[in-house]
């Protein structure tokens, strides 16, 4: 927030305020003020301050982040590892159930095939058949799972990055109403204003 200094209006006076001057004189003294080298010191020192400010800033904002990014990361792995845990159990009970309906499947045709020999190979063409399509499904249906779940967890990401990134743009400072001068470097001007400030 800026402060505009405001200066009190000048006063006439009846009387003259330099009393050591003589009247009849013309001669007005000249002083030169000392006010620049004061002020180069004020601005010196801000500087300096706020240089080491945002340095302390710039480590908190950075250890900030990491720690976002790294329980962000963290949590989201876990989430991940259970769901991928949780699908391969299921995949493992389907694996084990289709297993012991072929054993079932192989035991009838064992059966049928002792009572007709004549349709052996009509039989043993069709459990091969259905072995390859029953492959090829089960190919298809992990592929499109994979694909499907893919697509979901790239979405989850992008929207947490940049949930992250409009996080982080809210903690951009914007410096006003302060004069330029050449070659002046902001960075620096801007850490030594948050030292002074600190």
């Amino acid at each position: 927030m800026a402060m505009s200094l405001q200066r009190t209006p000048p006063q006439h006076y009846l009387s003259d305020s330099d009393l050591g001057r003589d009247p009849d004189s013309d001669y007005i003294p000249t002083r030169k003020r000392k006010h620049q080298l004061d002020y180069d010191d004020v601005l010196s020192a801000l500087e300096n301050k706020l240089e080491q400010h945002l340095s302390t800033m710039n480590e908190k904002i950075t250890m900030n982040i990491n720690k976002c990014v790294s329980t962000a990361v963290s949590v989201t792995l876990t989430q991940e590892l259970l769901k991928l845990t949780e699908t391969i159990e299921k995949l493992n009970v389907t694996t084990q159930n289709l297993s012991l309906d072929n054993v079932k499947i192989n035991k009838s045709l064992a059966e049928v095939n002792e009572r007709l020999l004549e349709t052996e190979k009509s039989l043993q063409f069709a459990h091969e058949t259905d072995k390859d399509l029953e492959t090829r499904l089960k190919s298809i249906e992990e592929k499109t799972f994979h694909h499907n779940e893919s697509q979901r967890c790239l979405i989850e990401l992008e929207n947490k990055i940049s949930a992250m990134e409009q996080q982080a743009r809210q903690c951009n400072i914007e410096v006003s109403n302060l004069l330029e001068r050449r070659s002046e470097d902001l960075l620096h001007l801007f850490e030594c204003i948050c030292k002074e400030i600190n």
